[in-house]
């Protein structure tokens, strides 16, 4: 069988050569004052920002690398002057730009008009609540909520695609069926569920525990087998996890195997997780990862199991050892091919299909993902601030394939503790990010994952760490 970590992404890209994904902080200047702000936006945009030239130099190297996705975030972007030029540029290039503006006064009709005549493809705009009350509280301005709801109603106008991120914490995370309710009638393409990394605002009390993190995963679950828009998560890659396990279960309850109860998802935060039994290396990963005939089915294009299937085709073929193209094939046939990213209008596939085709792309930060800073500085995304170069000093194809902090995180053997054990590292690998927001180290396992291991003795792991913190380091001998 072909190594897991050897097979493309989906669309043939390999992750150690380009991303699937950059983003460029145009701007740090921001009028609102989000409670949960990565960047600690600032009124007053910095004197040392990108020049003009400078972005049109780095919208240059994003094209040369062909990256299928680059985004302009802030801040808020339409604090910048030229940000219908950059766009314009940037189209005319080939490259497709999406927007994520924040909801002021700047956000205007007559903007977003000229924004889709400057050739952008789509506008994420944030909503974190269904009501006024939440979503106001949350982003510091009153008025926030109507600003988004109208800018969203413009953007259908102008035949913009809209994406919606949502920032899950403690203070909406049980609004999520009103927040898609809410998101039916605003006849928006995806939603984006983004888990806050405690960077920035973010504070660490606002954080859900993992046991919240399995019931946030069950309701994002039972949602996307009923809504029409794609739902894709960020910094929560512990749901691709959460998404093949219950794939699988639902396979083996439909051939007589396994009770009903396993595959389905609690959906209560604070109440009692009726996923435990899955978290515990339930027999449907070994089956997965060993292509059991009672899941080959799952692993092979069936109806049933699109989900698993239809997003990042290496997980697929690698746990069944098919060729790449043939699952994807396989796929395809069975659920519809997807449409081209940032194709204007809805996805041709079914929604839960197109949601698990985002929810296993296998993007991590560092893998598939770049973050560009307002003063030109490369991180592995917006919420692991490890400087791994600058665009005004070093290429940016040169900073992602050869900065150390880069190749350590697609490098998924130097993962710590349960994450370097676990039999799903090569589809999920936790958040590098909140590893690091919560214990100073990257590669250190997921803080918010409660899943165990098939191969993971968490009292030997405890038992090691106390030993290497009791035996003193060897004297270096130099010969």
């Amino acid at each position: 069988m072909q190594p897991m970590h050897t097979i493309p992404a989906r669309g043939g890209l390999n992750f150690d050569e380009t991303p699937f994904l950059a983003i460029w902080e145009v701007t740090q200047s921001c009028d609102l004052a989000c409670k949960h702000c990565r960047a600690a936006a600032q009124p007053i945009a910095h004197p040392d920002e990108l020049s003009n030239a400078e972005g049109k130099a780095l919208i240059d190297q994003i094209a040369d690398m062909h990256i299928p996705i680059f985004v302009f975030t802030g801040g808020d972007p339409m604090k910048r002057k030229d940000v219908f030029e950059l766009i314009h540029y940037a189209a005319d290039k080939g490259v497709q730009v999406a927007l994520t503006p924040s909801a002021t006064p700047l956000l205007t009709r007559e903007a977003i008009f000229k924004l889709k005549e400057a050739g952008l493809v789509r506008l994420g705009i944030s909503l974190d609540g269904s009501t006024p009350e939440i979503h106001d509280t949350f982003r510091g301005l009153p008025g926030a909520w109507a600003r988004t709801i109208q800018a969203i109603e413009w953007a259908n106008e102008a035949g913009i695609p809209i994406q919606v991120h949502s920032t899950i914490s403690r203070h909406n995370a049980n609004d999520l069926d009103n927040l898609c309710n809410l998101f039916e009638k605003l006849a928006i393409v995806m939603w984006n569920v983004f888990f806050l990394v405690p960077v920035g605002r973010g504070q660490l009390n606002d954080l859900l525990s993992g046991e919240e993190f399995e019931q946030v995963f069950g309701k994002i679950y039972e949602l996307s087998h009923r809504v029409s828009f794609q739902i894709k998560t960020t910094e929560a890659m512990h749901y691709r996890r959460y998404l093949l396990q219950h794939n699988l279960e639902e396979r083996r309850i439909a051939h007589g195997h396994g009770h009903p109860s396993a595959a389905r998802p609690s959906v209560a935060l604070g109440g009692d997780n009726s996923t435990s039994a899955a978290l515990k290396g339930h027999d449907s990963t070994s089956e997965a990862l060993s292509g059991d005939n009672s899941s080959s089915a799952a692993l092979n294009g069936d109806n049933s199991t699109s989900a698993a299937l239809n997003g990042d085709d290496s997980t697929s073929a690698a746990l069944k050892g098919h060729d790449f193209s043939r699952a994807e094939n396989a796929a395809n046939k069975s659920v519809g091919a997807l449409a081209p990213v940032y194709e204007p209008g809805a996805p041709t596939a079914d929604a839960k299909t197109r949601t698990a085709s985002w929810a296993t792309r296998r993007v991590n930060d560092g893998k598939g993902f770049m973050f560009i800073s307002h003063v030109g500085n490369v991180y592995p995304s917006g919420f692991l601030p490890i400087h791994a170069g600058n665009v005004r000093e070093t290429p940016l194809a040169d900073i992602y394939r050869n900065a150390p902090i880069f190749k350590s995180l697609r490098d998924t053997s130097k993962l710590e503790g349960k994450c370097g054990a676990c039999e799903y590292k090569e589809i999920c690998g936790g958040s590098r990010a909140r590893a690091y927001a919560v214990t100073g180290d990257p590669l250190a396992p997921e803080p918010c994952c409660i899943y165990q291991p098939k191969n993971w003795d968490p009292e030997l792991e405890h038992k090691a760490d106390a030993f290497r913190e009791t035996t003193p380091a060897e004297p270096l001998v130099v010969l």
